[in-house]
């Protein structure tokens, strides 16, 4: 995963909790920088992850969207991740993404890949950090 600093992200596409599918076009970009972070829900920290990322968009002067990516593909198992709040505006989770995390190479979770709008990966980060929300406001903020 390490090499993808600085490289536009591979063409994935995978099932959204809602059914729907979520694709990405390599060179396509995004309407704002985008975080994407793969999250194993039965890793401690997966929780705490998603609850920092938020932080992050709540205290962001910058809008970005918040892309979870997931192996499991059962609602049951993805759903408690995200508290009794569910999914908020800008966030999109992806399901049963076992293609993307080998594409990715990611090989921990969790993982978070900060893209600006045209795709190109500015930061990796391969474990939960406690300065996780300020990584993402200053990665994203440069990268609008």
């Amino acid at each position: 995963v390490e090499s993808m600093a600085g490289q536009v992200l591979p063409e994935f596409t995978a099932p959204t909790l809602k059914g729907d599918r979520f694709t990405y076009h390599r060179g396509q970009g995004f309407r704002a920088p985008a975080v994407i972070a793969f999250i194993d829900p039965e890793v401690e920290t997966a929780a705490e992850t998603v609850a920092a990322l938020r932080q992050a968009a709540d205290m962001s002067a910058s809008d970005f969207d918040l892309i979870y990516v997931f192996m499991a593909q059962e609602a049951d198992a993805i759903e408690p991740v995200f508290g009794d709040g569910g999914l908020r505006a800008g966030e999109h989770v992806l399901t049963g993404a076992r293609s993307m995390f080998r594409d990715f190479g990611i090989t921990a979770c969790p993982t978070v890949l900060i893209c600006d709008r045209a795709g190109e990966v500015k930061q990796i980060i391969t474990s939960y950090n406690k300065d996780l929300p300020v990584i993402v406001i200053q990665q994203t903020s440069v990268s609008d």
